[in-house]
């Protein structure tokens, strides 16, 4: 079976399982039945799925898929009900799409790049409408808007963590560093936002 490079749990229901691999399955497994779902590819021309994130009412995913050399990038939603795809957005820049969040209604998404780079997409209007480097080239591995959704947080394979303004491009609110330069970082915020857990990895 292919490399897993994702894993959400579609959190409405709590029983549905996303998974992302590196040969373009995106399937949806139901956890207390134990069978598939839903199987649907992200097709050859992008077969690594990086992140897959459901959408805030459970309609559709959300995956960020790369071509095998990770130099481009494909943001496609699949329906949840049917597993077609129901938006295609072709990601901005020269790396590869690593990280999703979504925000409280499902028309911002939060992105993060392998050349790291964090933007801001309007689902309504199909477009970046905020970019920044955010760790100065080092991959990101974590983006998730905090519970007020005025700031985004960020990880990346630099050791740190990063708290970013929502509403003034490149504004740094905090900072952390946790692990060496190169080491990999991922993080999850509670929902009240006053506690992050950070994950490090080895280099």
């Amino acid at each position: 079976s292919a490399q897993v490079l994702s894993v959400a749990w579609e959190r409405r229901s709590d029983k549905l399982l996303l998974l992302g691999s590196a040969s373009g399955e995106i399937n949806v497994w139901e956890a207390d039945e134990k069978k598939m779902a839903l199987q649907m590819s992200s097709g050859t021309a992008f077969p690594r799925v990086h992140d897959v994130c459901p959408s805030p009412d459970a309609s559709s995913l959300m995956a960020a898929c790369s071509n095998a050399q990770q130099s481009s990038s494909l943001l496609q939603a699949y329906s949840m009900r049917t597993g077609a795809i129901s938006q295609t957005l072709e990601g901005k820049g020269g790396g590869s799409i690593q990280a999703l969040h979504y925000n409280h209604n499902g028309s911002l998404l939060a992105a993060g790049t392998s050349d790291g780079l964090l933007q801001l997409y309007d689902l309504r209007s199909n477009s970046v409408i905020m970019e920044w480097s955010a760790h100065k080239g080092a991959a990101l591995r974590s983006v998730q808007f905090g519970p007020d959704e005025t700031s985004l947080f960020t990880s990346a394979c630099d050791g740190t963590v990063r708290e970013w303004s929502a509403h003034m491009t490149g504004k740094e609110l905090w900072s952390r560093q946790i692990g060496s330069s190169e080491a990999p970082v991922s993080i999850s915020v509670s929902p009240e936002g006053k506690q992050l857990v950070a994950a490090l990895g080895e280099q």
